[in-house]
């Protein structure tokens, strides 16, 4: 999440692309999944944009607040990055 001041400038997305590059370089995971609310387009628009395919709206259970959310799930393969 990136503060409101803080927004627009490329931050979220350097950090997803940091994030990503340390994944890929310990090579200990084949899939890696994302599960931005459907209603965050810049958030889903990052998952697009680093190579994550999506699988589709699911209905997460939010146990802490005891809700359910909307959410997209993404999915990137590793092998295919």
């Amino acid at each position: 999440m990136v503060l409101p001041e803080h927004q627009g400038r490329g931050l979220a997305r350097a950090g997803v692309t940091e994030a990503l590059r340390r994944a890929d370089a310990a090579a200990r995971w084949r899939k890696l999944h994302a599960f931005p609310a459907t209603t965050n387009a810049p958030s889903n628009a990052l998952c697009r944009k680093h190579g994550f395919a999506l699988c589709g709206p699911i209905d997460y259970y939010y146990t802490y607040g005891e809700r359910t959310l909307r959410v997209n799930h993404w999915v990137r393969d590793t092998l295919s990055a």
